[in-house]
């Protein structure tokens, strides 16, 4: 832990070659460790460039799967891909940090504006087909209880 707080403060210092040379050292000790991971990205996202998108990307992708629930993790990956240059996948991303944060009517219409895109293969439009089939229902039975997003909501201003 006194590792990753030395490479998280030599990266807030300016020092990004040290930095990087500490953070991979401890994921190539422990690559499946969350906070390590998670802090790593962090400061990859926070350089804003397509390579830091990319190695951010690359050292979340592992830990989709046992964090898909985790709406930090979402938004950190949505981050990471967005910077990469990756939209569809920061779209699914930011969609699914959105659901899990309780935001059903936001997420739906993220998905539905995500699968207008002309640039959609086949695979990214079946999943974001699939988690629109899988938000639907919630939405429609939150709309019919009279429950809608503010954000969303014309009459609010």
């Amino acid at each position: 832990w006194i590792t990753l707080g030395l490479a998280q403060s030599q990266a807030l210092a300016g020092q990004t070659a040290a930095a990087d040379a500490l953070f991979e050292s401890i994921l190539t000790r422990v690559p499946d460790n969350r906070a390590a991971v998670m802090t790593y990205a962090a400061v990859l996202n926070q350089r804003n460039t397509p390579a830091s998108g990319q190695r951010a990307q690359t050292i979340l992708r592992p830990l989709l799967a046992s964090a898909a629930s985790d709406p930090l993790f979402q938004s950190t990956f949505a981050r990471a891909s967005e910077i990469a240059g990756d939209p569809i996948r920061a779209g699914e991303a930011y969609a699914e940090a959105a659901w899990l944060n309780g935001r059903a009517e936001q997420a739906l219409v993220q998905l539905n504006t995500l699968r207008k895109r002309d640039d959609l293969d086949y695979y990214a439009r079946a999943r974001i087909d699939a988690r629109i089939a899988a938000i639907t229902p919630v939405v429609l039975e939150l709309q019919r209880q009279g429950v809608r997003d503010p954000d969303l909501d014309p009459n609010r201003r």
